[in-house]
């Protein structure tokens, strides 16, 4: 006893000595007590209770989610049901591999299947997605959880970034022999439009001679300057703003996205304090990246194929031809009509996906019904746009670039393609920003590949510095590629 009394603190040790000097009989029988249990309150024994105490845990949930789970009828590898740490493995320490993951289990399973708290529906069923990505209500229900994303901006994105285009149309290496990196000019592009939107201040990066090669490289390697830096412009800016009277941003002829957000409680009452900063930043880097891809995508598919290319160049003369007389340049809804271009378009959106991760869905107040499956009120429920674009019965020869898919399809046909195209998702948690995209997009191939423009030969790039393998925030090429690189004469 004097032993374990000289382990102990000073007051509980003089406690421990009172009781065992006390003459009471209570007393007495609390000192044998307190003298049996600390026998036994050793680091061993504490260890050995904290081990037995999280197997015991760890049995219970593998014994309730393999049985007693709300969607523990559902089929199901054993370890993506019983532990999400099956899911960590494949998209951390494989680096964004779940999506393969998810089409292997789909192969196995069929159309649903659980993966321990959520059902994934088959990538390739319509209803399915109808059923999950809802415009409204379900019911009584919300289509999803309490939090209510700001879905639509007063600024409209119709008359936004024309200088941003002639600076890129003006950036010539034509016929200087130099290399380059088309994969960082359209980063730049895309980031210098999404910022003349959202900051009052845009940043500047067609202007560097590198097309900013440095920040993207870091961008890529996931480090922690990128993510810091844009998120202190990013809190820079909502200063800037928050200084300025609301009437006067009201009256001003620039008014930017940041400004109708700042000056009102949406934001700030749904994201928390910082919130402002954070969708700003995630705005930037979300669009600026998913549209540069995507002008990758359809650049090398293009060059790849010369007649293609010489398809959308005829076609691009002739509409050119009138407003070179004039000296004007068509607009945006004029360039939407024309059908190659079009088709060129949803091709590419279609190949260089903006997500190869599910997109998950919650109906918090009550069941739904997919096909002869009752999903519990509250289990998160996914599917895979990754997959729903390379279905092979939709989309012929998916991994192929054919826009004549998009020209050629009876009216059944292109109501099926419509159907599974879901590059901005659907319903409303759809993209926002989809009409800017669109306008990013006619805008900047009309004007690489209009009549008399530069003509371009790719160098040391295939299809490899353009697919996308690994499906992270973003989905991203192999590391180790160095991104479009071409010569310009």
């Amino acid at each position: 006893m004097e032993v374990i009394l000289s382990t102990l603190p000073a007051q509980v040790a003089a406690a421990a000595a009172n009781l065992s000097g006390s003459t009471s009989p209570i007393l007495r029988d609390c000192h044998r007590r307190v003298e049996a249990f600390l026998l036994i309150l050793t680091w061993q024994n504490i260890l050995l209770a904290s081990v037995l105490g999280t197997v015991v845990y760890i049995v219970a949930l593998v014994i309730y989610r393999l049985f007693y789970s709300p969607v523990a009828a559902f089929p199901g590898p054993f370890l993506a049901k019983v532990t999400h740490w099956y899911e960590f493995y494949h998209n951390f320490i494989r680096t964004g591999m779940y999506y393969e993951e998810i089409r292997k289990m789909h192969e196995r399973y069929g159309m649903r299947f659980s993966n321990g708290t959520g059902f994934e529906g088959y990538q390739y069923d319509a209803n399915i997605c109808a059923k999950f990505f809802v415009a409204n209500d379900i019911g009584s229900g919300r289509y999803d959880s309490d939090f209510d994303y700001p879905r639509s901006s007063p600024a409209s994105p119709s008359t936004v970034g024309q200088a941003v285009f002639s600076e890129w149309h003006n950036q010539s290496f034509q016929g200087s022999g130099q290399v380059v990196n088309l994969t960082d000019a359209f980063s730049s592009l895309t980031t210098d439009i999404i910022s003349s939107i959202i900051f009052e201040e845009p940043s500047d990066y067609l202007g560097d001679p590198n097309f900013n090669k440095e920040w993207y490289e870091t961008l890529k390697m996931v480090t922690l300057h990128g993510p810091l830096t844009a998120k202190q412009k990013a809190r820079c800016q909502v200063m800037l703003i928050l200084k300025r009277p609301s009437d006067k941003s009201k009256s001003r002829d620039e008014t930017t996205v940041l400004d109708h957000l700042v000056h009102s409680d949406l934001v700030e009452r749904e994201l928390g304090n910082g919130g402002f900063a954070r969708l700003a930043q995630l705005i930037q880097q979300a669009g600026a990246h998913n549209v540069s891809h995507t002008l990758s995508t359809i650049f090398v598919h293009l060059h790849l194929d010369g007649s293609k290319l010489e398809l959308l160049r005829q076609e691009l003369g002739e509409a050119w031809r009138s407003y070179d007389d004039a000296g004007t340049e068509p607009t945006w809804l004029e360039l939407e009509k024309l059908s190659y271009l079009s088709a060129c378009i949803a091709e590419g959106l279609r190949m260089a996906i903006g997500g190869m991760n599910r997109t998950p869905r919650v109906f918090p107040h009550e069941e739904v019904k997919v096909c002869d499956w009752s999903i519990p009120k509250g289990t998160p429920v996914s599917m895979s746009t990754y997959w729903m674009h390379n279905d092979a019965s939709v989309f012929v020869n998916p991994d192929q670039f054919n826009p004549d898919r998009w020209l050629n399809a009876s009216s059944e046909q292109l109501r099926t393609m419509r159907s599974r195209f879901v590059p901005f998702a659907k319903g409303s948690r759809s993209c926002v920003g989809q009409n800017l995209v669109y306008m990013q997009l006619f805008h900047t191939l009309a004007r690489l590949f209009r009549p008399k423009s530069a003509q371009f030969l790719l160098q040391d790039t295939t299809l490899r510095d353009i697919i996308a393998v690994h499906g992270l925030l973003f989905p991203m090429p192999p590391f180790d590629t160095n991104g479009v690189q071409v010569t310009i004469f």
